[in-house]
């Protein structure tokens, strides 16, 4: 008698799932801007993740957002049900009676030999005062991001994580704070002996939460090899 065949999902449900794991790896790409992050985040080869792209072709559109910048980003979409704000009352364009007359080339020199540079200076000195407050407080309280939270953000209302790390982002300290999280998750995982339960209670957070910062940080590998070798010296021990 043949095997009775598996069940097919039905259209909508893969459907369903294809957009997901799109979405997913697009939010991926945009976080780490780096091909081989992505891979060791997900568990994957760098192959295994090209075949996944291409079987969802996506890969032109993934590495676009490694070379571009945060207004390369997807425009977020309202969500359906959701309440709109209020009308946009558009400017009316002026006549051809009301508008005035051209200025004359001598007074337009000026304005096109005004340096650029100098409006963004403003934008350049409040970026690098970011980014100073932000090393102060990273250099205090550290890579915890509860801790941050709660020193950022006002008493009683810590800044939600997305927030936290979009500040981060904005004032280019993003792989600074990624490189000291790594090095602190590395730390607490060698003097806990490989106890993650351990080190979510130093963190204070729960053991899911720490599963994937290990996994967003790509250290998924080597938790699970420095855990294995403090399994096999207490087995010795014995």
């Amino acid at each position: 008698m043949p095997a009775p065949s598996p069940p097919t999902r039905p259209p909508r449900t893969a459907a369903r799932d294809r957009r997901a794991r799109a979405e997913h790896l697009l939010a991926l790409f945009a976080w780490h801007r780096d091909g081989p992050l992505v891979a060791r985040s997900l568990g994957l080869s760098l192959d295994e993740l090209h075949e996944q792209l291409d079987e969802l072709k996506l890969r032109r559109k993934a590495y676009r957002l490694t070379r571009g910048s945060e207004f390369d980003l997807p425009i977020a979409r309202a969500l359906p049900g959701a309440r709109s704000g209020p009308p946009v009352r558009r400017r009316v364009r002026p006549t051809a009676v009301d508008s005035p007359p051209p200025p004359p080339a001598e007074a337009a020199a000026p304005a096109i030999a005004t340096p650029a540079p100098a409006a963004q200076a403003p934008r350049r000195g409040a970026v690098k005062e970011q980014a100073s407050e932000l090393l102060a407080v990273l250099a205090e309280v550290g890579p915890r991001r509860g801790a941050l939270g709660a020193r950022l953000g006002g008493p009683g209302h810590p800044l939600p994580e997305r927030v936290l790390l979009a500040r981060f982002r904005a004032a280019g300290l993003e792989r600074e704070f990624g490189q000291r999280e790594r090095d602190l998750l590395r730390a607490l995982f060698a003097r806990h002996r490989g106890a993650a339960r351990a080190v979510a209670a130093e963190l204070r957070i729960d053991e899911p939460t720490l599963q994937r910062l290990v996994r967003e940080r790509g250290l998924t590998a080597e938790i699970d090899s420095l855990h294995e070798r403090f399994r096999g010296q207490a087995r010795k021990r014995r």
